[in-house]
């Protein structure tokens, strides 16, 4: 069981091996980049989500960092959403 509370919300995901979780969707969870730091770790070790939804979460440039260092490792996540972020070209 993990819980991320950011910003007086709490969101609890639920990852295990036993439970299949294959579709996540935190939108409009404003889980900001330590949020996206503990997906990515999360993301890191997946073997079951294969959509991510992160939609108007507040991630900016580092969480998508992180997210982005994570899915190098990741073979089982096929579908990532975070549209409506603070998400700049560079």
């Amino acid at each position: 069981l993990i819980t991320l509370s950011c910003n007086k919300s709490i969101h609890t995901v639920i990852i295990s091996g036993t439970i299949l979780l294959p579709l996540l969707k935190m939108k409009d969870s404003p889980i900001g980049d330590e949020g996206a730091k503990l997906i990515s770790s999360i993301l890191k070790r997946n073997e079951v989500v294969k959509s991510l939804t992160l939609e108007k979460t507040k991630i900016g440039q580092n969480g998508a960092f992180f997210i982005a260092e994570a899915l190098k490792v990741n073979e089982t996540l096929t579908f990532l959403n975070m549209n409506g972020n603070n998400l700049q070209n560079s």
